[in-house]
């Protein structure tokens, strides 16, 4: 079942609990702020969006991965990526906000 869940309000929250607010919480403040050994993820030439419409251009015109232009694949590859280093940077940035949180949790609420 998914499950979806704003990491960044959440990483807010652990921002103020240790009381280093911040002007502008974007993902590359929260990481420096909350001290996650992980750098934010670099994005496609372009951008994610741009990236995203060579990629659903190229799949509309032919299925096959051999008939793609080389700078297309180039693209897909990036796109990929990209999306895989943001997937782990989200992770590893939660697992450090819910971890903290979890050892916060009086002994009576923790599960066995």
């Amino acid at each position: 079942e998914a499950v979806w869940t704003n990491i960044l309000e959440i990483a807010r929250r652990e921002c103020r609990r240790l009381n280093r607010y911040q002007k502008n919480y974007s993902l590359e403040n929260v990481i420096q702020v909350l001290n996650v050994n992980v750098r934010p993820s670099i994005p496609p030439k372009g951008g994610a969006a741009k990236a995203c419409r060579t990629v659903m251009s190229g799949a509309a015109k032919s299925r096959r991965w051999k008939r793609w232009a080389d700078a297309q694949k180039e693209i897909a590859r990036e796109l990929i990526r990209y999306n895989r280093e943001d997937v782990k940077t989200a992770y590893k940035v939660l697992r450090h906000c819910c971890s903290r949180e979890k050892s916060r949790r009086p002994v009576s609420q923790r599960s066995s």
